[in-house]
């Protein structure tokens, strides 16, 4: 999308030529010297710039670590290289080396070195073994952190992570008793993932009863009052389609005649293209049962200025969309559609990248927060595989 912006830019100033005064550099100031992206010397001065670039440069950097021999202390840090570097199942053998050594009693920097880094290692470890989808050592990973770490502030956090370990292994049971352990200790993640659990599998009462149990303490937050209006509006008859307009690169589906999933997306969504070619993938795994849909609404932004301007006409911004998606956007995507807010209200759609499902009956059905988890697509699929078993 950045490209399309400075595109965009560019060409408004070939029809609007602007001209930049630069201060003049004089030669004997020299030039500036290279900023620096490595250090070879100390691993970690070598993460804190490994962790500012992509996954690829850190791939790099932990194979040279791993090269050296790095052991003790520094296991710490090419765990993390390993991890950025999206090399999860590297990433978890290390940090695990790492939490089973123990620093030399005569070493005070080893030993404060230890203290100070591994309950981060350990939290973080929960979170890999989840990424190799090792639903078994994700649960062994939570269970250790809480028993070493009982009275830490992101104890409930590893609660969250354990229930969707227990999700993904199929152990429904014991996924509501986790995020149970999580809503208790208020942790709002826990309580939407409780309710989401019972809402992807069709139960709407109980969906209700546990908002209602964990929920009241937690009223005021936004996405818990968000819930309790999805859930107050499931079943409820969803907005026409011929009330929307077509702008991606394919014709928007114009009844709902199969489970559509609903990504809501906008001209300032980061990575909206890969966001909406996701959605379309989950789609297609579903061989042909399910529909995708990104859906955005008016803003009257101008992506060439990057300015909300009022006197923008839904036409204009409607031309805006078809350019982006034509011009910038790669992969398969879904067909997009613009809707105005009315529309978007009627499906309680409010957060960016929020994910909605509406059935083959044109009614609304499930509804997630979106935070680019990895269980965020992995519990959309189990909602489509409950309204699309035995079809």
């Amino acid at each position: 999308m950045r490209s399309m912006l400075m595109r965009l830019a560019l060409g408004a100033a070939a029809v609007f030529p602007v001209f930049a005064f630069a201060p003049a550099v004089r030669a004997e100031d020299g030039e500036k010297p290279a900023k620096k992206e490595f250090d070879d010397e100390k691993i970690a001065a070598d993460w804190k710039l490994c962790k500012a670039r992509g996954a690829s440069h850190c791939r790099k950097r932990a194979e040279y670590w791993s090269g050296k021999g790095t052991a003790g202390k520094d296991l710490f840090f090419l765990g993390l290289m390993w991890n950025r570097g999206e090399e999860y199942g590297k990433a978890a053998e290390v940090l695990t080396q790492f939490l089973g050594w123990t620093p030399p009693s005569d070493d005070a920097g080893a030993v404060s070195a230890n203290q100070k880094n591994r309950e981060f290692a350990m939290n973080e470890l929960i979170m890999i073994q989840f990424k190799t989808k090792d639903y078994a050592k994700t649960v062994a990973a939570a269970e250790a952190f809480r028993k070493e770490f009982e009275s830490s502030a992101v104890a409930p956090d590893s609660w969250v992570i354990q229930g969707h370990a227990h999700r993904m292994a199929n152990e429904e049971d014991k996924a509501i008793e986790a995020f149970g352990k999580a809503a208790e200790a208020k942790k709002v993640a826990g309580v939407l993932d409780l309710v989401d659990v019972h809402l992807a599998a069709g139960r709407v009462d109980a969906a209700k009863e546990a908002l209602t149990k964990y929920g009241a303490d937690l009223a005021d937050n936004p996405y818990v009052a968000w819930m309790k209006d999805v859930l107050a509006a499931v079943g409820n008859a969803a907005p026409g389609l011929d009330q929307s307009r077509s702008v991606g690169t394919s014709d928007a589906p114009t009844a709902w005649d199969k489970p559509t999933v609903l990504f809501f997306w906008g001209m300032q969504t980061a990575m909206s293209d890969r966001k909406l070619a996701r959605t379309e993938m989950v789609a297609m795994s579903f061989g042909g049962k399910v529909n995708a849909l990104g859906v955005a609404t008016y803003k009257k932004y101008n992506p060439q200025t990057m300015k909300v301007e009022l006197e923008m006409t839904e036409d204009q911004e409607i031309d805006w969309y078809k350019q982006l998606i034509a011009k910038e956007f790669g992969g398969r995507q879904p067909p997009s559609i613009v809707v105005k807010q009315d529309w978007l209200d009627g499906l309680k759609i409010r957060w960016e990248n929020q994910i909605t499902v509406v059935d083959a009956e044109g009614k609304l059905r499930y509804a997630r927060l979106n935070q680019e988890k990895p269980w965020d697509v992995l519990t959309l699929e189990k909602a489509l595989q409950a309204m699309t078993a035995g079809k």
